[in-house]
């Protein structure tokens, strides 16, 4: 075998055994494998040089694992407002709430607890009592 022959062959075993580090250190196990054996050094001698030397050979390092991001939390849903109501969404101003109806500012918060997790119990409603003391 001539070096261009030698050179195509272990390119070729190497595109066969993509696992396996191309060291010195392989190569010359497996070379000292087969000339041991008494076999021709051709790609099958190699081929059955790997197989029996499997655990003894260097290997690739496989792939570091693929990281996928999680996925982004879902957006939360947009306020579908009534023309009175008045969005939770920026913080209205003291001016806003000012100008707005009893209602609008009673239905704001509302909202603004139930968003925040903030439950108040209702209690019915109280007046004073006429008897006099």
């Amino acid at each position: 075998m001539n070096e261009h022959e030698i050179a195509a062959m272990w390119e070729q075993f190497g595109a066969e055994h993509p696992h396996l580090e191309p060291t010195d250190r392989n190569g010359e196990a497996l070379i000292r494998w087969v000339v041991e054996n008494g076999g021709l050094i051709n790609i099958e001698s190699l081929r059955v040089a790997a197989k029996v030397l499997a655990n003894e050979l260097e290997r690739v390092p496989p792939p570091p694992p693929v990281v996928v991001p999680p996925a982004p939390p879902p957006a939360e849903p947009t306020e579908q407002l009534e023309s009175w109501q008045i969005p939770l969404t920026p913080v209205p101003s003291s001016y806003t709430l000012a100008k707005a109806s009893k209602a609008a500012v009673a239905d704001y918060l509302k909202r603004a607890r139930e968003a925040a997790g903030i439950n108040f119990p209702t209690y019915p409603s109280h007046r004073r009592s006429q008897e006099k003391f």
